[in-house]
């Protein structure tokens, strides 16, 4: 999930921190400036939108925040105060990924949940295999009769 966000922000790092951390397009320019994250005068530039985007500030840039460069999710993180599954979650949903579909088998005919009328405590459609239709279906109850056990 998270290589996948990546991906899809690969190239798009100035408008995606423009539109969710409210960067302006002056600071995503390649030129000495106040740091969006720490403050300063002249310390953070942005120097790449191609790919993961890049950064630098002298101050609190780099994994030891004492100074150093990161990519547009670094930056991201750094001046929304998200954590990385936060930030992942916000760029799926303003990237509009879709979320893939969990695959459900086709439910046999000879199925004993579905003959038993049992709901499905997952909420799985009727014509579904339901795990948690199998003890009932097991036990027999609730089974019509004139159904295979």
């Amino acid at each position: 999930m998270a290589s996948d966000v990546l991906l899809a922000a690969d190239g798009h790092w100035p408008r995606l921190l423009t539109e969710l951390a409210g960067l302006s397009p002056e600071q995503l320019q390649d030129r000495h400036q106040p740091c969006p994250a720490c403050g300063g005068t002249d310390r953070y530039r942005w120097d790449r939108d191609d790919g993961p985007g890049g950064w630098y500030c002298n101050q609190c840039g780099g994994r030891e925040r004492s100074g150093g460069g990161g990519s547009g999710m670094d930056l991201l993180l750094r001046v929304t105060g998200w954590d990385f599954a936060t930030a992942a979650r916000h760029l799926e949903a303003h990237l509009r990924l879709e979320q893939p579909k969990p695959l459900r088998a086709a439910l046999p005919p000879s199925c004993r949940s579905a003959a038993s009328g049992a709901p499905c405590l997952l909420g799985w459609p009727a014509g579904f295999c339901c795990p948690h239709a199998a003890p009932l279906a097991k036990s027999g109850a609730g089974i019509p009769s004139g159904v295979a056990r």
